[in-house]
């Protein structure tokens, strides 16, 4: 019988929990691979010194097997997982040669004994690796959280799954590596963000910081800084969260505004509440019959450098239209500006948020509307649009007006909104076909058009103010 592949089990004891260490390595024991054709290394971090990243890479850099497979110490495999990775992986490596990686789904499993509780899930481990592939692309030593998520992105075309097996029991607590970046560590900067935007850009110049997705009370608590991004439900969680000397932000958006969370935030829970526009701040208030203390106004900002100018903008007959395609967008009324003006094209970047909508904007549509669906980043799309419109009928600062101008389109921009006279000038502005007739056939200036956004509307003025106004509430 031919020998088997050595496989090098890196279990990184960060936790502390000698049990949940001793159930990993019991479940080493019993596999069908064979325990003699494992090498173990338990790489010690319960002082958490080093990022989990860091410790895997040290585990790798002493492997001595051909392959290296991650056990959490919080976790076990049943009898035959090992065996089946390493099968899957040898068998796709036979048809696919690049392929250097495998992993599965996972077993959520939360309690012990009788009382334990399954889920299945549709998270994966990190699964088994080629040493020598993890030599040559090693973990980032920097992230704090989701370590193995990043490596799977970015080296996702060596990767295989299996896809039937889910023998890898994951254990649900408090204080998961998987989920925390590192056990019981107390981050000193907190964003909470189910929908994150800009908050990823300003996270990097914050000093040991972490994005959750959903509320954390441990992170709440242990956190010197809290900064819900959008008053959801979780920033109603934060707002009544007892806190001491953790300094708590909220940022309310728009959409958030007609939401019953106004009603359930506890608004003196947050030492500075953000509004995105003043006519969203007039409209919590009003609907409140309160003034919210520490309240301010700062705007959502465009990067500038996402969003280009070309020396050369061309005029043409081309009409932008950025961003979800739903009745909140007006484009009810967007084959009447169509037949209106024929000479002109409006071209949609989106996507349908509104069965109803798609139907009536794809069904007997006008050959002067076109549809482009959704890119992560406009800004080519921007370059040959002259014109970029907004039909709304209720927005914050609608951001997508604004990029377009930072690419030098005119903005034509519905009056109607309330606030749209707040954010826009009144040569940007328009309330009849009449109006906007002439707003089309007016002078063009690209450059003026993206001056009013570094003027006004800037990502690093934005931050700025957010930075200052950290600075002081700690004050």
């Amino acid at each position: 019988m031919a020998a088997k592949d050595l496989i090098s089990v890196i279990i990184i004891f960060g936790h502390g929990n000698k049990e949940w260490l001793k159930k990993a390595t019991d479940s080493l024991d019993i596999q069908t691979y064979g325990k003699e054709n494992l090498e173990v290394i338990v790489e010690e971090n319960t002082d958490h010194s080093r990022t989990i990243g860091k410790a895997w890479n040290d585990a790798v850099a002493k492997a001595k097997g051909k392959y290296c497979f991650f056990l959490g110490d919080d976790d076990f495999v049943q009898p035959e997982y090992i065996d089946s990775l390493h099968s899957t992986l040898v068998n796709t490596k036979s048809e696919l040669p690049g392929v250097s990686c495998c992993t599965s789904y996972v077993t959520r499993f939360f309690g012990e004994g009788k009382n334990v509780k399954l889920n299945k899930s549709e998270t994966y481990p990190t699964g088994m690796v080629e040493t020598a592939y993890l030599l040559e692309h090693k973990f980032d030593e920097e992230r704090v959280n989701r370590v193995d998520t990043e490596w799977y992105a970015k080296n996702k075309d060596v990767v295989t799954m299996a896809y039937w097996n889910y023998g890898y029991f994951y254990r649900g607590h408090a204080n998961q590596v998987s989920k925390c970046g590192l056990t019981n560590h107390a981050f000193k900067n907190v964003f909470v963000c189910r929908f994150p935007h800009f908050i990823h850009e300003f996270i990097g110049t914050r000093e040991d910081a972490i994005l959750d997705r959903e509320y954390d009370h441990l992170h709440v608590r242990n956190a010197e800084m809290v900064f819900c991004d959008f008053g959801t439900l979780d920033a109603v969680h934060v707002s009544n969260a007892k806190t001491e000397g953790v300094i708590k932000i909220l940022r309310v958006h728009r959409f958030e505004a007609y939401t019953d969370n106004m009603y359930k935030m506890n608004w003196d829970g947050f030492n500075a509440v953000i509004f995105a526009s003043n006519h969203v701040r007039r409209y919590v208030e009003t609907s409140l019959s309160r003034t919210i203390k520490n309240a301010v106004v700062i705007p959502v900002g465009v990067s500038m450098k996402r969003f280009t100018l070309h020396p050369e903008k061309p005029k043409n007959n081309k009409i932008g239209i950025l961003g979800y395609i739903n009745p909140k967008k007006g484009f009810v009324m967007l084959k009447m500006l169509a037949k209106t003006f024929p000479t002109m094209e409006f071209h949609i970047l989106g996507s349908f948020q509104n069965l109803e909508v798609k139907h009536y904007l794809t069904e007997n549509t006008l050959p002067n509307i076109f549809i482009t669906p959704w890119m992560d980043n406009p800004n080519s799309w921007f370059q040959d649009k002259t014109y970029i419109l907004s039909m709304s009928l209720v927005e914050s600062q609608q951001m997508s007006v604004l990029e377009g101008m930072a690419c030098g389109c005119k903005p034509l921009v519905s009056e109607h909104w309330i606030g749209s006279n707040d954010i826009y000038e009144p040569g940007h502005l328009w309330g009849t076909p009449n109006e906007l007739a002439k707003l089309i056939n007016g002078e063009i200036e690209p450059a003026k058009y993206r001056k009013f956004v570094e003027d006004n509307y800037t990502q690093e003025a934005e931050f700025k103010a957010i930075d200052k106004l950290i600075g002081g509430c700690s004050g």
